[in-house]
């Protein structure tokens, strides 16, 4: 993972700043604020490259359900638990 850092772009939309030259569309980054909070994230669009700072857009990534692949977020029936997204929790541990 790249460690990045939240950067305000011209346009006025939050961007994410990524040390180094190498960085392309689809790569997997780790966005970390000043005051420590982070985030999985994936480069979507590269807005300016420099020697050594690439600026760009991404999204967040969440992490994945490991029984069925599904971002594991809560569910209106349970909230994600143990690496299960909210409907595999339920069916797991309320059966």
């Amino acid at each position: 993972m790249i460690l990045c850092s939240p950067a305000l772009l011209k346009s006025g939309q939050w961007g994410v700043r990524v040390p180094g030259a190498i960085a392309k569309s689809g790569d997997e980054i780790t966005v970390v604020t000043k005051g420590g909070t982070s985030w999985q994230a994936v480069i979507e669009i590269i807005v300016w490259r420099g020697p050594d700072v690439v600026l760009c857009t991404a999204s967040r990534q969440f992490a994945k359900c490991s029984e069925c692949g599904r971002a594991a977020v809560d569910a209106d029936i349970h909230r994600a638990m143990g690496g299960l997204c909210g409907l595999c929790a339920f069916d797991e541990f309320d059966m």
